[in-house]
Order: C-alpha cells, then structure tokens, then sequence
C-alpha cells in the first residue's frame, strides 16, 4: 500500500525516536524523503532503511537552531524531489531543572533549539511551498505545553510557543493551500524520555510511575506517535488546519483530575514526577 506516492516529506529530528519512525512510515508509504538531523551516523542509518522501501530517500545534517543550516536542507530537499509536499519538525531538546537552578545559558539552548528551530523550519518549508503548490506540515510540540510537569518549565515554555507558531502559521498561509497543525505527545519510549526515567530513578520514581500518568497505563512507541503525524500530513486529513491532537494516551485527563470507570482517582503526571 502506497498512498503517498508523489509526495515529497522532510523530515526535521529525523535521527531517532519520533523523526525517524515518521520517516521510515512516510517512505513505506510511498513518500520520497529526506531526513534532516545533527547526528551523521544515525541519519544516514535511518535514511538507508527508508530506502530499503523503494524510495528515494537522503540524509543531510543541520542543526535546526542554525537558519541557513535549515534553508540548505530544504532546499536540498526540494533540488533532489522537485518539491516539498510535506514536512515534519520534530527535532527537540530538553533540560530538566527546578526554575530557580536555570541559567540563561540553558534559555538560549532550549528556545534556540525548540522554538527558534521550529520557527527556521516553517519559515523554510512554507517559502518553498509557496513555490510548488501548498503541501502539509506538522510540528511535534509536547504534553509539556498542556500540563505542567516538575522541572520542566524552560521547556514547556518553549513548547508552548510552538502552539502559536502553527496557529499563525496556519492562519497566514491556508488561503495559499498550506496546512499547518501540531501533535502533542505524552510519553514515548524515545533517548529524551530515558533521559527522564534515568534522572528520576534517583528519587525513587519507577517505570510504572511513568505508566501510571497515561489513562491506558503505558508508555507510547515512536510509530504509534509517527502513524498520527503521517496522518496530518496526508491527503486523507485535507480539511485540518491549526489544530492540536494530543496523543498521549490520556494523560491530560488525568492531569485534569477526571476518574477512572471504576471511581477511584489516579495519580497525576504532577504526583508521578513529584514522587
């Protein structure tokens, strides 16, 4: 099955986790892509896989948080597949401190790389959308930016930005047939999420406590996250624009307090991470 022939997909963060496992389905479904990255060896390995589909698929390294770094890749992109029909920005970092410990050197590190990268990859793909036609893009944002998660506000501010990023993105450049949404992850089995789990596990905090803050009880895999971003970007979702899909296997409603079938009140992601 290939409903995605013709389609041209980039793919920003492309070196593991969420990207990669995007990238691998747009290219088993049809798509030509390239896959964008800071790391060389990761980013050639999972753009071979992809080409293992049958399409033809490219690695090129940049660091998102550099703009002609981002403008080289698309327009890379756009030299070896004639256009850019969809794009995926999924790159992202994190730095896990308690408010007061942040130091500007840790800003200019999270807004560089999620909010100011997330902006470079925009500006780019929609310039060269304007170009050939429109197409769809997605930014990978983060529960983060919903509900408030113990030392993470440096990054759920930098997420947060990205919402309205989408949303005047998708504002500005509908009536010129570009589609821009976002998802928001929960927790996925991803080196960001490991992160995590190894700096909690010094506070006692467990694997079941990170499966306990998701309604379902369980971690997310990059594909699962992956099948909703293709989804966005396809034609079958050609009437969404400017939405948010949190794909986190309810944790938002449990950080809202709502509770299970059976009455009982579950422990918030807060009462997990603060543990």
């Amino acid at each position: 099955m290939t409903p995605y022939l013709g389609h041209s997909a980039i793919v920003f963060g492309a070196t593991s986790g969420m990207g990669a496992a995007t990238a691998l389905l747009l290219a088993e479904r049809g798509a030509n892509v390239t896959l964008v990255g800071r790391r060389a060896d990761l980013g050639e390995e999972i753009a071979r896989k992809c080409a293992a589909t049958g399409r033809a698929c490219h690695f090129i390294q940049a660091d998102i948080a550099k703009d002609d770094q981002v403008d080289a890749a698309v327009r890379s992109a756009v030299t070896a597949y004639g256009r850019i029909t969809m794009a995926a920005n999924v790159a992202a970092t994190d730095i896990a401190k308690p408010l007061v410990e942040l130091t500007d050197a840790d800003f200019d590190t999270l807004f560089n790389t999620n909010t100011r990268g997330t902006w470079h990859c925009l500006k780019h793909e929609i310039k060269a959308m304007l170009e050939t036609g429109g197409g769809s893009i997605v930014n990978v944002n983060s529960i983060g930016s919903h509900i408030t998660i113990g030392g993470n506000s440096l990054y759920g501010a930098s997420k947060r930005a990205i919402t309205a990023l989408t949303e005047y993105a998708a504002f500005e450049y509908g009536a010129a047939g570009i589609r821009v949404n976002q998802t928001s992850p929960g927790a996925t089995r991803t080196e960001m999420l490991q992160g995590w789990i190894d700096m909690a596990a010094a506070s006692g905090i467990t694997m079941p406590d990170f499966e306990a803050t998701a309604v379902l009880r369980r971690l997310s895999s990059p594909r699962e996250q992956a099948t909703v971003i293709a989804f966005l970007l396809s034609d079958e979702a050609s009437y969404i624009t400017g939405v948010d899909i949190p794909v986190d296997g309810g944790t938002i409603l449990l950080n809202r307090g709502v509770p299970t079938p059976t009455g009982a009140a579950p422990p918030t992601p807060g009462d997990a991470y603060r543990k």
